[in-house]
């Protein structure tokens, strides 16, 4: 995100503030859809660095028992068929994952490119 908010232009908000749009309006309208990818972006590599956390939920779980330390468990046993399903489910979760961040990121290019063009032919 810090990278995102490097590159982020402060004159576009200023502009839409000095033409009196109130700063929800301006937030909605002109910084989320410009900040939109990363904020995607970094949301699908939280999901994954969280995703394999073993080590340290093993240290700072406690008495709860949360999915990687049930799993490990399973593992450490007996290797069930069960470990395998799961494992087909959590992979094709992540597919699933990842195939909607392409179509939400994909939606985002488009709309920026179409307001970018049609803002040109406002222009012209």
């Amino acid at each position: 995100m810090l990278a995102i908010f490097n590159r982020f232009d402060d004159a576009i908000e200023d502009a839409s503030l000095s033409l009196g749009v109130s700063p929800a309006r301006t937030f909605r309208k002109v910084t989320f859809p410009v900040i939109f990818p990363g904020v995607l972006s970094a949301m699908l590599f939280a999901f994954t660095l969280s995703y394999d956390e073993f080590p340290r939920t093993l240290f700072t779980g406690g008495s709860d028992v949360t999915m990687p330390l049930a799993i490990y468990g399973t593992f450490a046993v007996e290797i069930h068929p069960n470990l395998f399903a799961f494992g087909v489910l959590s992979t094709l979760f992540s597919f699933s994952l990842l195939a909607i961040y392409g179509i939400l990121l994909t939606i985002s290019v488009r709309r920026q490119r179409d307001r970018i063009s049609g803002l040109q032919e406002d222009i012209s």
